[in-house]
């Protein structure tokens, strides 16, 4: 095994991602709730810290109700599974706009028609690791595509990476 695949399997990668979510997610929480594996028969065990960053309540009903709540969402996953993230947003009922498989289909539709945003809100913000041959830390960064910034704006949030 390469030295940096030992990073991702020996949970030395300080991972960190932004979410859109339904709803107004807890201040911060800790998810602790087992997560199928790739072979989809068994649980493994999964922990993501979640910390809400920005809230707001848009006058557009999404039914059942006559007004629809956001919250920007900070998550760090502490285990590496499949679509942990995505499943426990969902777990918590605070799914991922623009979620295919585990997301509202009603609050995805609704960014659609009325922002023309039809993309998983989901963004893998940075990386932290010590480098295994320079020994030193590394930080990876991505910037919020376009669309993320667009939403930022229309919603007057403060974009968490400036």
């Amino acid at each position: 095994m390469s030295k940096f695949q030992s990073l991702f399997t020996e949970n030395q990668i300080e991972k960190n991602y932004f979410a859109v979510v339904r709803g107004f997610s807890p201040f911060e929480k800790t998810i602790d709730t087992p997560v199928k594996g790739r072979d989809a028969k068994v649980h493994k065990d999964a922990l993501t810290e979640l910390k809400t960053l920005e809230k707001i309540t848009l006058d557009i009903p999404v039914k059942p109700y006559n007004s629809s709540r956001y919250s920007l969402v900070s998550l760090t996953p502490k285990t590496g599974r499949m679509h942990q993230l995505r499943i426990h947003m969902n777990k918590i009922s605070h799914p991922i706009i623009g979620d295919p498989k585990y997301g509202d289909k009603n609050h995805n539709m609704m960014f659609e028609e009325q922002f023309q945003w039809d993309t998983l809100f989901l963004h893998a913000g940075s990386l932290v690791f010590i480098h295994p041959f320079l020994n030193h830390k590394m930080q990876l960064t991505a910037a919020f595509p376009e669309n993320w910034n667009a939403l930022f704006k229309q919603f007057e949030w403060k974009n968490p990476m400036n």
